[in-house]
Parts: structure tokens; C-alpha cells; sequence
């Protein structure tokens, strides 16, 4: 589609300043401009709708409202977020499609106020790229608490070579509480690459509950459950536990054949599993942490004529609970490549169709 067919066909960036239900198609051309702009945080419910642009396309702070069944496509080799917000009571973000954008960042007010409530659900993103800013991720909640958050049910798909991505789920210095934990539960991941998987390195992955050397008992990421995912072929790693507390990994399916074509190995292929005080935080920030019963097969290939491959699929130096809690099981021990690729392969058909 050329600009000038999308300036005919889409209207101009719209300021949304009161409450309502708004359906329509936006388009901006301006990488400051956002192609939808939230200025108000009585509820506003966006629906039915298709958003294009070069930057972000929904920005808004304090916000209240619904997000569904809206298109996002971003223009060019930097675009924008899908969406770029913060919450003030309650967000549903609800079976929207996203392309060639960075995805959705959820941000909190850095001071601990609590949201009542945050769904994310049944979404669907389509390769990924790095936008304006680098590291881009499909989902990221950051600097805040929120209370019984719901990331469920997410599909995201990333091919190699068409797609940038850092971590598909990032969870970075926020938190769920004791009783009202962060859930990530039954999304679905296929594919997490650098711009070129067979030559770059590459830092980003799956799922992770992410941090800093600089976050404390209070800003830490804390009371998050990852359950019952599948993530398949997102490189570096599958799942990770990088930071905070309280934190628990269950009953996933982390599965990676190391190769990102029939003839062509991964190069930053790492490990499916991993908890791991990767910050240095202190003792009173990274503990209480655990893994089990998930199921993964990673293999980390060094030259695919090679008879033996590596197999790598979890390391957990910083589990920190019993060892039941800290096992998992082994799809398989076999070592060739062919086996690792019919296991890929047949997970993909499975949960993700032929194509």
C-alpha cells in the first residue's frame, strides 16, 4: 500500500480528549505523531478499527478503556509501538493483530500505585521489529504493580530473517502481589530472531521476568506465574527467570531444534530453561524463585553435519526451592539433530498449523 493510497483511504491522526466508543482507520506519517492519541482517562473503548504508521499508534497516559479487534501495521524499517500507555483503573486489551511493530508496552507510575485491572488476551503479532527505540517485544509490563494482570492466550509469530525481536514477553522491574500474582498463562510463541540468526548475536528470547543491578525490594519483579506456554524456536532462550522474587515457572512446553532452516544453525542458540541472578541483585531483591514440570528439548547445534549436537535444556544455579521444584522432565535425550527437528516440527503443526 503506497501513501498516497493510505492517505486516501485512512483519516488523519485523531486527539481523543473524552470518554466514548471510537471506530475507524487512522494514519500518521509523522514519527512524533501518533496515529491515535488518548488525552483523557475516562473510558474510552477503541474497536473495529485499523491503525497504520511510522511511529507509535495508540499513545495515551492515565487511560481506562478497552483496546479490541484493532488492526496495527507499521510502515518502514523503524516503526513504533502498537500501543504505548499507562493504566489508570482498568485496561482490556482484547483480539487485536499487530505487524511489523514493536507490540505493546503497558508502563505503571514508578511510584507502586496499584491497577485494579489489566487483561491482555487472545492478541496476535506477526514479526516483530525493533522500532524507534531497540528492543522490541510483543508484550512488556514495566515500573509498576499490577495486581491479577492476565497475559493469556496471546499468539505471536516471528519468522527468521523478516523479523526483530528482543524478548517476546518481558516483564521488567513489575509485580503482581502475594494474593493477586501476575498470570502469563496459554500463550503461544513461535520464533524470537536478531535481524540475521545464522551470523548475529542475539540477547532476547521467550518469556522472562526481567530486571536490573539497580532494582530493590520494592521495584523488583515479584509474584509472576508463567504456566501451561508454548514456546518454540525463540533462540537465545525459552523461558527465563533473570531478577525479582516469588516468581515460578510451570508446566510449560519449551522446545528448539537449534536451527533456523533445514541446513542453517542458530548462532546465539543458548539454553531452554534458565534461572539465573543474571544482575548480581542482592539477596533481599532475587530469591524465592522456582521451575517444574515443564517439559523442553533444546538443542544448541555447532555444525548440522555434526552426528552429536548439544543438548542444553535448562540451567537453574539460582532455584531456590526444594527439588521438587526445580525438576522438570526431558522430552528427549537423543543427541541427533533429525530427532530435534521432527520434535520441533511436529509441536509447530500442532499448535500453530502447516503453514
Amino acid at each position: 500500500m503506497s501513501p498516497q493510497s493510505i492517505d486516501a483511504a485512512f483519516s488523519p491522526p485523531i486527539v481523543i480528549r473524552r470518554g466514548g466508543t471510537y471506530r475507524g482507520a487512522w494514519y500518521s506519517s509523522d514519527p512524533k505523531v501518533s496515529a491515535i492519541t488518548i488525552e483523557t482517562s475516562e473510558p474510552v473503548t477503541i474497536r473495529d478499527s485499523v491503525v497504520v504508521g511510522v511511529g507509535n499508534l495508540i499513545y495515551g497516559r492515565n487511560v481506562n478503556g478497552i483496546i479490541e479487534n484493532v488492526s496495527g501495521f507499521g510502515i518502514g524499517s523503524r516503526p513504533g509501538k502498537f500501543l504505548d500507555l499507562t493504566v489508570d483503573r482498568h485496561l482490556d486489551v482484547v483480539q487485536n493483530r499487530m505487524s511489523n511493530v514493536w507490540g505493546i508496552r503497558i508502563s505503571g507510575t514508578g511510584e507502586n500505585k496499584l491497577l485494579p485491572r489489566l487483561n491482555l488476551r487472545r492478541n496476535f503479532s506477526y514479526n516483530l521489529r525493533d522500532g524507534l527505540e531497540t528492543h522490541s517485544h510483543f508484550i512488556q509490563l514495566v515500573g509498576g504493580t499490577f495486581p491479577g494482570a492476565q497475559i493469556l492466550e496471546n499468539i505471536a509469530i516471528n519468522a527468521p530473517w523478516r523479523s526483530h525481536v528482543e524478548d517476546v514477553i518481558n516483564i521488567y522491574d513489575a509485580r503482581g502481589t502475594p494474593t493477586d500474582p501476575i498470570q502469563i498463562k496459554e500463550n503461544k510463541i513461535l520464533g524470537a530472531y536478531p535481524p540475521d540468526p545464522a551470523n548475529d548475536s542475539f540477547s532476547g528470547g521467550g518469556i522472562i521476568v526481567d530486571g536490573g543491578s539497580n532494582s530493590t525490594p520494592d521495584s523488583a519483579s515479584a509474584y509472576v506465574q508463567i504456566e501451561n506456554n508454548i514456546v518454540i524456536a525463540t533462540t537465545n532462550y525459552g523461558i527465563a527467570l533473570a531478577a525479582g522474587n516469588h516468581n515460578s515457572v510451570r508446566g510449560n512446553t519449551i522446545v528448539s531444534s537449534g536451527m533456523v532452516s533445514s541446513t542453517i544453525p542458530s548462532r546465539a542458540q543458548n539454553v531452554g530453561l534458565y534461572i539465573w541472578n543474571l544482575y548480581k541483585q542482592s539477596e533481599h531483591v532475587f530469591f524465592d524463585n522456582a521451575a517444574f514440570e515443564n517439559e523442553i528439548h533444546w538443542m544448541k547445534v555447532s555444525s548440522p553435519n555434526a552426528r552429536d549436537q548439544v543438548l542444553n535444556p535448562m540451567w537453574l544455579p539460582d532455584c531456590q526451592k526444594e527439588a521438587r521444584l526445580c525438576a522438570n522432565v526431558v522430552l528427549s535425550r537423543s543427541r541427533k539433530l533429525t530427532d530435534a527437528m521432527q520434535i520441533e516440527t511436529s509441536l509447530v503443526r500442532r499448535y500453530f498449523g502447516n503453514d
